[in-house]
């Protein structure tokens, strides 16, 4: 692991501002937010933190100037400073951003998401351009085979393919969500108070922002879905393995008095929906474990200097055994 540089300059991405709007709360409450967690590193590892230079939000989706991010880069490679990013987001998916920090070569630590590190961001950061790329061309792909009168008849895989990565997300974001949920349960709160509270506490709604009442109910939903999936999980494969139906495992569901994850008796589409989601969050999991496994591996192997092919082959003498699901989305 690369030891840490005791000098750091801090980088906070402020919210853009609304048009018309001469003073947005909103954006002192990031700015303070993101600055505390860059305060909050610095006191955990000793550091000395020189400066915190602030960016201003844009709404633009694909922003290519990042006049701060540039200034405070520069500040690190003067000063030999540690540069500490308080909030990545979904940044990775920005070129131009990215591509400032691969180019500089500089050490960066982001508070969001401390597994991204200089060794590994060139790589997510091309992961993420040819998902991009990816979804557009499957989008474009399966509109131009679609029967304008009559639909696709592969649409329904094409789209589960193409919507891959959000599901996944979504799944991930109301795990963690889960426990936060459960205390407001055990506390009696109403959905109304519950969003009023995950706004006072500063936790953003999936898509970033603040929770309206909608957001929370279909994270609700996802959170339900999960938890059933998780209960039912080995059940339901036997279910299957006794050549049950839909019909039949919705018949046993109902006689046990669950309750569906949506109002109603359970039927063949929620039963669908369960197994499937079961299999996602298998999915997950195994993606999960698997990088966690990997990300200190990779970069003990970066500081040894070694080649990409030579990764490879340490990774085969270590039996570091790749996610099926993983080696089926390479093969798409």
């Amino acid at each position: 692991m690369a030891e840490l540089k005791k000098q750091v300059i801090g980088y906070v991405l402020a919210p853009p501002r609304e048009l018309g709007v001469l003073f947005d709360p909103r954006i002192d409450d990031s700015i303070a937010r993101q600055t505390e967690a860059i305060e909050a590193y610095v006191k955990k590892h000793s550091l000395t933190l020189l400066a915190t230079i602030v960016e201003a939000g844009e709404k633009k989706r694909n922003r290519n100037d990042w006049p701060q991010l540039e200034v405070a880069i520069g500040q690190c490679i003067e000063r030999d400073a540690m540069l500490v990013v308080a909030e990545l987001g979904n940044y990775l998916n920005n070129d131009a951003y990215t591509g400032l920090l691969i180019q500089s070569k500089i050490l960066f630590h982001c508070c969001d998401q401390p597994l991204v590190k200089p060794m590994s961001i060139a790589m997510l950061a091309d992961y993420h351009k040819r998902q991009r790329e990816r979804h557009g061309l499957l989008i474009k792909s399966g509109l131009e085979r679609s029967d304008k009168k009559f639909g696709n008849p592969n649409a329904k895989q094409v789209i589960k393919y193409v919507n891959r990565p959000k599901v996944e997300k979504a799944i991930i974001f109301a795990m963690l969500l889960q426990p936060v949920v459960h205390e407001f349960r055990e506390k009696g709160f109403s959905q109304r108070r519950m969003v009023q509270e995950l706004n006072d506490l500063g936790i953003t709604a999936p898509e970033g922002g603040q929770w309206v009442l909608s957001q929370l109910q279909k994270v609700l939903d996802r959170i339900r879905l999960n938890e059933l999936s998780l209960i039912l999980e080995s059940e339901l494969a036997q279910w299957l393995s006794d050549d049950k139906s839909f019909d039949d495992i919705a018949e046993i569901l109902n006689e046990r008095k669950i309750d569906a994850f949506k109002d109603g008796a359970w039927d063949e589409r929620q039963v669908k929906k369960l197994i499937e989601r079961a299999s996602e969050i298998d999915e997950v999991m195994q993606t999960g474990a698997f990088f966690m496994e990997l990300a200190p591996k990779l970069e003990a192997m970066a500081q040894e200097g070694l080649t990409e092919t030579q990764v490879i082959s340490r990774m085969v003498q270590e039996n570091l055994a790749m996610p099926a699901c993983i080696i089926e989305e390479a093969m798409q």
